[in-house]
């Protein structure tokens, strides 16, 4: 399955933007964009616990600062590993985490929400 990305709060000015990653190999990219506070990559987060840092662009500068969570699969919303940024509510902001999320050596991600993959393993439904 490829790694879907998406902003889960809209295009419109909002206080708070979440980006919502899901996949396989989702959590090698937040990796490179987000760069926890405490030292520790993300990958090696505690699972379903926020955790302050900075989101980076493609360069590796400062895109916001905010928080992240992990949850590795099954027990996620897409049944699958599947991560969440919480940063400014800012359209560009939110675009320029998402098109960090894209991987350089592989095809663009799919900017799509995790709901599909979620209804689709039976983790949600659409009723």
């Amino acid at each position: 399955m490829d790694v879907i990305a998406a902003i889960a709060t809209g295009t419109a000015p909002t206080a708070i933007g979440i980006v919502r990653v899901s996949g396989e190999g989702c959590f090698s990219l937040c990796d490179a964009v987000f760069r926890p506070a405490n030292g520790r990559s993300f990958s090696e987060q505690d699972a379903r616990k926020m955790v302050f840092g900075e989101m980076l662009d493609t360069q590796g500068r400062c895109i916001d600062r905010g928080l992240a969570v992990r949850f590795p699969g099954p027990h996620s919303y897409t049944g699958e590993d599947s991560a969440e940024f919480y940063c400014h509510g800012s359209p560009v902001v939110l675009r320029e985490l998402l098109s960090a999320l894209e991987p350089d050596d592989q095809s663009p991600i799919c900017a799509s929400t995790p709901t599909p993959t979620a209804t689709a393993r039976k983790k949600a439904s659409t009723i």
